[in-house]
Order: C-alpha cells, then structure tokens, then sequence
C-alpha cells in the first residue's frame, strides 16, 4: 500500500464499531439530527456536516508514525501556540500524548498540560508515555463523550488536533471546555484542509475555515487569527471573551500597525526615553504600561518601581535601548528588494530619518532573529 492509500484509509480502520458506540451513549437532542451513514461518518448531522467517525485506539501507530512532524510540520504548530511557562494547556483528544509530550517543556517551570482522551485504552498509552518520557507536568484524564471533565476556570489554552470533527457531541464538549477555561483563554482547532484537495486525507476528516468558524460563533468565542503556514492543516484561534473582556491593554503609544498574513495583529510602541517595543497583540492580555517598561523617564529615574517584568504581563517581542523614536511599521510582501527580504518587518525611524530592517525567524512571523540594515531613507 503506498503512503497515499494509507493517509486516506487509516482514519477509518477499525473505528466505525467505536464510534457508534460513543455516539450512542448520550441521549440526542435537537441539534442534532440523522441520516443516512456515510463510509466515514456515523450517520449523525451538526450545524450541516455530518460527524466523522473516531479513529479508535487500534489506529494509535498511526499518530506516532515517525514522518509525521515532517509531514505536519509540528513545528511550526508549536511556535504558533506561544507557549510560556506558568501555563495551563489541555490537549483534548490528546490520543498518545504526541503533542501534549511537546508542548509539556514548554510550559514548565510552574505549568501544566491535561492530556484528556475518551478511550481507556488510549489513557493507558498516554501513562505508559508520561512515565517513559519523566514528564511529570502531564496528566492523563480521561473524559466523557460529552464532557472533558477539568476543573472550572483553570486552562489558559485547549487544543484539539485533527479530533473536533470526530465529537459525537460537538456542543457538549465545547460547553465544558468553555467552563474550564478561565477569562481570556484561548480554544484552538486544527483541522485538515477541506478547502485543499491535495490534502491526503478523508474529506469527512476534514473541516473549512468557515466551519470552524461557523460552529465557534455558537459560544463566547472571539476569532483572533488563523495560521496558514502548515501544510496539511490550518490552526485557527479563537479567544474566550465576555462583555467586560477589552482586546487587550497595557499598551504606551501605539504609533505603527500590521496584520501579518495570517490575521494576527502586529505593533510597535513608542517607548518613553528608551524601551520602544514590538508586539504580537493577542486578545484580553496585558502588555505592561506603566508596571513594566525598558525605557525610563524623560530626563533619567526610573518609571514606577522600575520593574521589566512582571506575572502575567506580556515581554516585547522587540524592544529598543536606546529609543529608535519608531513611526510607522509594515511587512513587506514584495519581491522586488529580493527573496530574502519578504516576510521581514521594517519599522520606521521618523526622527533618525531610517528604516530598520527587523528579519524573523520565519516570513511574516516568529521571533525577531536580528535587526539588519539601517537603510537611510533620504538616499
């Protein structure tokens, strides 16, 4: 069997069996409705698309296959998560433990990552790893079909890697994983693109943006940015939010702005004497001012108690000591300075008349790597 049969069938195997039994398990109400199965699915519809089946525990090799992180590009879901330490991550349907094993050093010292799954067999996998591996900052839970069983207010972020589309009860899970989230906390999908039919995979194993997006809209869910960059999937981001939640605060003097090409919100600040800034802006998080700067006051001393950082306020992706006095920000798009230059950022110098060009550990995104040429802007 080539790689292309097997992407396609494996989702499949030995799964219709289990996935009837947990759709079957809680009583069916209104939002849902029948009708005729599919191969794929289970015969039950949700907001137009019929759910797909699970891929039981029998398919486990298939997330531990060693081509994945090639193939997925791990990586760069990882980096899209921004992860820090202190944090508390679940990892619904977290299978294995092959992303929840990535993420757990990412989110120590003082962090937390809930592996949660439905199959007992998978939780019994998902020990075996943590065990191995001494990844003690992991704990396996295992959750109701209808329900992820974390406690209220205590997740910073929950994922669900290529597993939304297979929930026999899409609004109950969502439900509860709404609860355990506290204020400003973030849900991300992952899901195969439905939009890409070079995508190797079922198209029942696969859900649009817009469908993301669709059945988010239900709950108290703000889109903040969707991440196009890996190959097979796209990761899609959406923030908790409540009437009184505000985008986000802390911010000096804003005097640039940008979206990057995967939606997300990029500026610079203006610092006081020293400490302008760059910034990825997330929704409902804490930027700093006046608590934290790298600048001081004009004329020298320090502002407030002079501190840099502080428990749940943002670090500048970039910041500058002494100022650059920036105005005005953009990514460039175009090739005509060459390859090299697309995706970085340039950010203005209004009073040194030059643009510092600032290149990232990836086009349009990333950390800043380095500040390059100074190009001077009046020659």
């Amino acid at each position: 069997m080539n790689l292309l049969t097997c992407l396609r069938s494996i989702c499949v195997v030995l799964t219709i069996t289990t996935s009837a039994a947990l759709a079957q398990s809680t009583p069916n109400v209104d939002r849902y409705s029948q009708l005729p199965a599919s191969a794929d699915g289970i015969g039950k519809s949700y907001m137009g698309r019929e759910i797909a089946a699970v891929m039981g525990w029998q398919g486990a090799s298939w997330l531990e296959r060693q081509e994945r992180d090639r193939e997925e590009r791990t990586d760069l879901l990882l980096a899209s998560l921004m992860l820090k330490p202190g944090m508390v991550v679940a990892d619904i349907g977290a299978g294995t433990g092959y992303l929840s094993r990535r993420m757990a050093p990412l989110v120590i010292p003082g962090g937390k990552v809930w592996a949660v799954d439905v199959q007992p067999e998978m939780i019994s996998m998902l020990q075996a790893g943590i065990k191995r591996n001494g990844l003690t900052q992991i704990e396996a839970q295992l959750s109701g079909v209808d329900d992820v069983k974390l406690p209220a207010s205590s997740l910073d972020l929950a994922i669900m890697v290529d597993v939304y589309h297979e929930l026999a009860y899409p609004y109950e899970v969502m439900s509860s994983v709404m609860k355990a989230l506290r204020p400003g906390g973030r849900v991300v999908f992952v899901e195969y693109k439905a939009e890409d039919p070079l995508v190797p995979i079922k198209q029942l194993h696969k859900m649009s943006e817009a469908q993301i997006k669709r059945e988010a809209a239900v709950f108290a869910l703000d889109w903040e940015r969707t991440v196009r960059t890996l190959p097979w999937q796209h990761v899609v981001v959406f923030v908790s939010v409540t009437n009184q939640t505000p985008h986000s605060y802390g911010h000096r003097n804003v005097q640039g702005a940008v979206l990057s090409t995967d939606g997300s919100l990029w500026t610079h600040e203006h610092g006081p004497q020293g400490g302008d800034e760059i910034n990825p802006v997330l929704s409902g998080r804490n930027y700093g001012w006046p608590v934290i700067t790298y600048g001081e006051n004009y004329g020298g001393g320090k502002i407030g108690l002079g501190l840099t950082s502080q428990k749940g306020m943002e670090q500048p992706l970039h910041y500058w000591v002494p100022s650059i006095a920036p105005s005005g920000m953009v990514f460039l798009r175009s090739e005509r300075y060459g390859r090299a230059w697309v995706g970085n950022l340039f950010v203005g110098s209004f009073k040194f008349a030059y643009l510092n060009r600032v290149e990232l550990s990836q086009p349009f995104g990333g950390k800043v790597i380095q500040e390059m040429d100074r190009l001077n802007i009046f020659t």
